[in-house]
């Protein structure tokens, strides 16, 4: 159960345009950002920052996706890795490659230039920091000096947001959930002392829009096993709801 509530967003009207961008891109608004913006100038500041990242191509959003997805795995912090898997979905990433990242040394999955990335991410996630010179030789075989500036800044985001949804225990959305779930489980996620939130309308179905990259067909397969797979989900008024529809009201 998170430690800090977030605010309702009802109550955060400057900041309307850009949870409704979320609604449409992502289908639904993190909760960390209703907690952050509790201070709007922190947030504010947040938002400039990410924009300024976004706008870099210098790197592909599929390699900062899953070097921010092994960093937060790394690091250990369950909901940054859960959302940054929901973020692979959404953009394209194949799931094998989600499913499998911390196979990258030896799978056919990724190839040199990969490996030498996801190895800068992954020691940057430990704790204490394990990045040596030799991650940077290797680097250097495949990446100009601005390339690894990006590349930091992508991971360092994460790692702001692993210390604070770790710190904060913030609670997970259904629909990241979902995504771990059908993805992640068979490595051993699970939401841990993140409770689980019910943000959409009907809290037995959250339907992702397709990303792109699958036809009709297989995205509704993939909604399907996550509709089969949903989580236990606790309302805010207490109320758990149970994957096979048994609802227990709050003591």
């Amino acid at each position: 159960m998170a430690h800090v509530d977030p605010r309702d967003r009802g109550d955060l009207p400057e900041f309307e345009d850009y949870f409704s961008y979320l609604d449409d891109h992502a289908g639904y608004v993190p909760n960390a950002f209703l907690t952050m913006a509790r201070l709007p100038g922190l947030f504010q500041g947040y938002m400039s920052f990410s924009k300024a990242l976004g706008e870099l191509q210098g790197v592909s959003v599929e390699m900062k996706v899953l070097m921010s997805h092994i960093a937060s795995s790394a690091y250990g912090c369950r909901f940054c890795e859960a959302h940054t898997a929901h973020t692979g979905v959404m953009r394209g990433v194949a799931d094998e490659r989600i499913e499998k990242v911390w196979e990258f040394e030896s799978s056919d999955l990724f190839d040199q230039s990969e490996r030498a990335a996801l190895r800068l991410a992954r020691d940057m996630g430990q704790v204490p920091n394990r990045v040596t010179q030799q991650h940077f030789d290797d680097l250097r075989e495949w990446f100009t000096d601005d390339q690894i500036v990006e590349m930091v800044a992508a991971v360092s985001l994460f790692g702001f947001w692993n210390r604070w949804n770790d710190t904060m225990a913030t609670d997970l959305e259904v629909p990241i959930v979902k995504v771990a779930d059908a993805l992640l489980a068979g490595r051993g996620w699970s939401p841990g002392k993140h409770r689980v939130m019910e943000t959409a309308a009907d809290p037995n179905r959250y339907t992702l829009p397709n990303p792109g990259g699958y036809t009709d067909a297989q995205w509704r397969q993939r909604q399907a096993y996550w509709d089969d797979h949903r989580p236990t989900i606790t309302k805010p008024d207490g109320t758990v709801i149970h994957p096979d529809g048994t609802i227990i009201a709050p003591d």
